[in-house]
């Protein structure tokens, strides 16, 4: 069984700040393999799971952490 892959659009532009969205991700989706990619104009974020990953979850994540992000199709 292959992996599902979402790809998100943020504002996030400091690897501080992706270390630390990254850190709460895990916290709330432990089974979710997640990178950024900052040097990407987009300043992607990439979630690898499993299972279906819940981007709207993972948008409320980073609205409460003060950062927009938007699912990529």
């Amino acid at each position: 069984m292959s992996n599902i892959v979402e790809i998100f659009q943020t504002d996030i532009s400091h690897f501080k700040d992706a270390a630390e969205i990254r850190s709460t991700i895990q916290g709330h989706f432990p089974f979710y393999d997640t990178n950024f990619d900052l040097e990407d104009r987009d300043n992607i974020l990439r979630i690898e799971a499993a299972e279906p990953i819940d981007a709207s979850g993972i948008c409320e994540l980073l609205s409460k952490a003060g950062f927009k992000g938007t699912l990529l199709s």
